[in-house]
């Protein structure tokens, strides 16, 4: 287990420093895309209920989301991850590049990026499911959920730990399909575009296309919302439609979604930034130490 851990961190440590030019302009280029959707957001719906307004309270929820920007675009979170996850995550990863041997072979770029997203999409969706319905997931997932003042922000509010096991799920499809580099580069930022919008406080529902196609920023609000009749609907990532496939879709009117109040029941959302990502991993712990005991119980009670 030590050695398992120690590898992960010089990996990842190593692959971080090559990196990190690349990771320069990776920050530059998200904080350009992230003042855009601030600032048309701003213009739309004015300044009270923008999220530049609720940033500029420096509130706990809002300190959360800044840092979370800085992990997740530093992409120090990956590092952090490979930590929580005591290098499994990172091991199991290296497993499944060597272990599969065999992939789609589709020439035409634009239709290997269409399979990879359709398939990455897929497997977002029931990952994220899955963050909800299972407890020992949603003990983590649920570090996203709780910003009680939403903003574009939040869209990168994501505890390390689910970032490292969304990341070795999403690389199934990736090694099975491939992506050619040049789509991939273009569609993850169409992707990242889309997540802040869905997390801004833009009340549209986008008609049709957001009842069908492509979440819209009032499907995401519903998602987030403390309202029991919301909850386990719009898991989708950038497509709808494979909610509305599952029956998990919710296309929530404008007047809905401006009444939404969002977070998480039984936390306040002032939890201390730094402390709370440690205080979500250390629950996280605390309840997979149960499961375990339990099972561990249960195995032995036949024999006394």
């Amino acid at each position: 287990m030590i050695d398992t851990l120690l590898q992960a961190l010089r990996g990842s440590a190593l692959k971080y420093a090559a990196g990190l030019p690349d990771t320069l302009v990776a920050m530059a280029t998200a904080a350009g895309l992230t003042l855009v959707v601030l600032l048309i957001e701003w213009w739309v719906v004015g300044w009270k209920p923008s999220s530049l307004a609720r940033i500029a309270t420096f509130s706990m929820s809002t300190r959360t989301d800044l840092l979370s920007f800085v992990l997740y675009n530093s992409k120090l979170s990956l590092v952090l991850g490979a930590l929580m996850s005591f290098g499994l995550t990172y091991g199991l990863l290296l497993a499944l590049k060597s272990l599969v041997g065999w992939h789609l072979t589709i020439d035409h770029p634009m239709l290997l990026a269409a399979a990879y997203y359709l398939a990455l999409e897929f497997f977002h969706y029931w990952f994220h499911r899955w963050l909800h319905v299972v407890p020992l997931l949603w003990e983590i997932h649920k570090y996203h959920h709780s910003a009680r003042d939403m903003t574009a922000l939040t869209a990168f509010r994501a505890h390390p730990l689910q970032l490292a096991l969304g990341g070795l799920w999403a690389s199934v499809p990736l090694v099975v399909i491939g992506a050619p580099t040049s789509e991939l580069a273009l569609l993850h930022m169409l992707f990242r575009v889309h997540a802040l919008l869905v997390h801004s406080n833009l009340p549209f529902n986008w008609g049709w296309v957001g009842r069908y196609l492509v979440q819209s920023p009032a499907g995401h609000r519903a998602h987030h919302s403390q309202d029991a009749a919301h909850h386990h609907t719009n898991y989708g990532n950038f497509f709808q439609f494979w909610d509305v496939l599952f029956g998990t879709a919710l296309h929530p009117t404008r007047a809905e979604t401006t009444a939404m109040v969002t977070g998480v029941p039984g936390t306040t959302g002032d939890e201390r930034p730094v402390r709370y990502v440690i205080d979500i991993y250390a629950g996280t712990l605390a309840r997979a130490g149960r499961v375990v005991a339990q099972a561990f119980g249960h195995r032995q009670k036949p024999g006394g």
